[in-house]
């Protein structure tokens, strides 16, 4: 038998009901006044440094050929943001497609003026200064002084040499050299790109740091086409580390596609098959790769 609740109790659960509502209106109210103006401001820059991207984006894919009116704009909507905004992020972002408009542009000088700025104002920021140091250095290539991009790049070496900005160095300027068809200079960049990772590995042994500093040691002998120098460190790291299916399957292709050495190959897919036979996809590769191996053969 259901039990009736009496009317006065009905009327008590429903005044309860508008008060909770009353209460709950009242709080979103609140919530929205204390909010929306932060998410507004908020929104209002994110349009605005969309805009200001929009407005470059041609100027950076046409390379320079974009109309002194497109340039002017591009540049005051990054203007805007840090008049905006001028201790945030935000701002630290504009500067930085400033310059980089202006190097674009061929205005080498005040693209650098830029950086030098925002390395000088933010000291306590070395990934930040290490960049900006490095696209100076770009600057000066670009402006064909190759000496003192050098000095620059090595100014990263010296002064920034815990940055991961300063990991791409050594081997930035061994391509450069490799570009221009200077093999002399380029194994002598090559070898001192070796010493620069082996240096880090060392210093931060059993690190994050060490392991991709010994993977750009890797990459440093296989852009020189060095393939044992390659396989002799990978078979070091193997010991050391127990390497794992990515960087086997770069051994096994050193023996297979560069070395014509199919037994080692085939004994290196053999391995990453019986070790990491729960990951599908690689196995699939391996598989693959074992099919053609097999092909080949017959």
């Amino acid at each position: 038998m259901t039990k009736r609740i009496p009317a006065y109790k009905k009327q008590q659960v429903s005044r309860v009901l508008t008060n909770v509502l009353k209460m709950i209106t009242v709080f979103s109210i609140v919530l929205l006044v204390l909010v929306v103006p932060g998410c507004s401001e908020q929104y209002k820059m994110e349009r605005m440094v969309w805009d200001a991207e929009r407005a470059a984006e041609p100027i950076v894919t046409n390379q320079g050929m974009a109309s002194t009116f497109e340039f002017d704009n591009a540049v005051s909507k990054f203007e805007k943001i840090i008049e905006k905004s001028p201790d945030s992020q935000y701002a630290i972002n504009a500067r930085l497609r400033i310059a980089d408009l202006y190097t674009v542009r061929k205005l080498f000088d005040k693209a650098r003026a830029v950086y030098d700025m925002l390395i000088s104002s933010n000291g306590k920021k070395p990934e930040l200064a290490a960049l900006c140091v490095f696209k100076k250095g770009q600057a000066y290539e670009l402006e064909g002084n190759w000496a003192q991009a050098l000095k620059t790049f090595n100014e990263i070496l010296a002064d920034y040499n815990k940055t991961s900005q300063s990991l791409s160095v050594p081997l930035y300027i061994a391509r450069y050299y490799v570009k221009n068809d200077e093999k002399r200079s380029s194994q002598q960049a090559y070898a001192a790109a070796i010493n620069f990772y082996q240096k880090i590995a060392d210093e931060y042994k059993n690190t994050k740091a060490a392991l991709l500093a010994e993977n750009l040691v890797v990459r440093t002998y296989m852009e020189q086409e060095d393939w044992n120098s390659a396989i002799t460190f990978i078979n070091k790291l193997d010991k050391k580390y127990k390497l794992g299916p990515d960087t086997l399957m770069v051994l096994a292709k050193i023996y297979q596609n560069k070395l014509d050495n199919a037994e080692l190959a085939k004994a290196t897919y053999e391995r990453i098959l019986k070790d990491f036979s729960d990951k599908e996809q690689i196995v699939k590769a391996v598989n693959q790769q074992l099919e053609s191996l097999n092909k080949k053969a017959d």
